[in-house]
C-alpha cells in the first residue's frame, strides 16, 4: 500500500511538470516579446546622457560655461533670461549670467542631442532680489524693535505697579505705630479708671 501511495504522488508531480511545460510552450511568444522590450529599453538607457549639474551649491556657473558643458556632453541648449518674477532673496549674492535652473533638471537622463533650457539671472533680477532681502530684513528689524518696545513698556508698568504697592505698604506701615500707640493709650487709660 505504501508503494502505491509513492507511485501516486510521483505521477501527480510528473503530471504537474508536464502541464507547466505545456503552458510554457504556449506562453513562449509572449515571453520572447517581453524580453525584446526589456533588451530595447536597456539599449536605449545605455544611449542616454545625464544632464550635467549646472547650478551646484557654492559654485557660480555662468551661461557661457553651461553652453560649453552641455556641448561637451553631446547636448544642445537654449538660453533663457530670467524675469523679475524670478526674483528671490536667495539670488541677491548671484553674479550676472549665473545659471539658476535647467529644464530638464540636472542629473536627468536624456537622448543624445536633446535640447536643454538653461535659465540664467540678470543684474535686474539680482537687484530686485537684494531689494526684497533688504525689505524683509527691515521688516524683521521693525518687528524686533516693536517687541523690544512692548517689553520695555511692560517692565515700566510692572515697575510702577510695584512702586505703587510699596508706597501703599509704607503708608500703611507708617500708620501702624500710631494705631498701636492709640490702642496702648486707651488701654492705659482704662487701667487707671479701674483703680
Amino acid at each position: 500500500m505504501a508503494a502505491k501511495k509513492k507511485s501516486g504522488k510521483a505521477a501527480g508531480v510528473m503530471g504537474a511538470v508536464l502541464a507547466v511545460g505545456a503552458i510554457a510552450k504556449e506562453l513562449k511568444p509572449f515571453i520572447d516579446v517581453g524580453q525584446d522590450i526589456a533588451e530595447n529599453a536597456m539599449d536605449e538607457r545605455k544611449n542616454l546622457i545625464t544632464v550635467p549639474i549646472l547650478y551646484p551649491k557654492g559654485y557660480k556657473v555662468t551661461a557661457e560655461q553651461a553652453v560649453e558643458a552641455l556641448k561637451n556632453a553631446g547636448l544642445t541648449c537654449t538660453l533663457v533670461i530670467s524675469s523679475l518674477e524670478d526674483a528671490d532673496p536667495k539670488y541677491r549674492t548671484y553674479i550676472p549670467s549665473q545659471v539658476i535652473e535647467t529644464n530638464p533638471p540636472s542629473k536627468s537622463r536624456v537622448e543624445a542631442g536633446a535640447n536643454i533650457l538653461v535659465k540664467y539671472i540678470t543684474q535686474d533680477v539680482i537687484d530686485e532680489s537684494q531689494r526684497m532681502f533688504d525689505e524683509a530684513e527691515a521688516k524683521k528689524a521693525a518687528t524686533l524693535q516693536a517687541k523690544a518696545e512692548k517689553k520695555t513698556l511692560r517692565k515700566e508698568k510692572t515697575k510702577q505697579a510695584v512702586s505703587a504697592a510699596i508706597d501703599t505698604a509704607k503708608k500703611g506701615v507708617s500708620k501702624i505705630p500710631a494705631v498701636i500707640h492709640k490702642e496702648h493709650k486707651a488701654e492705659a487709660g482704662k487701667g487707671e479708671l479701674e483703680f
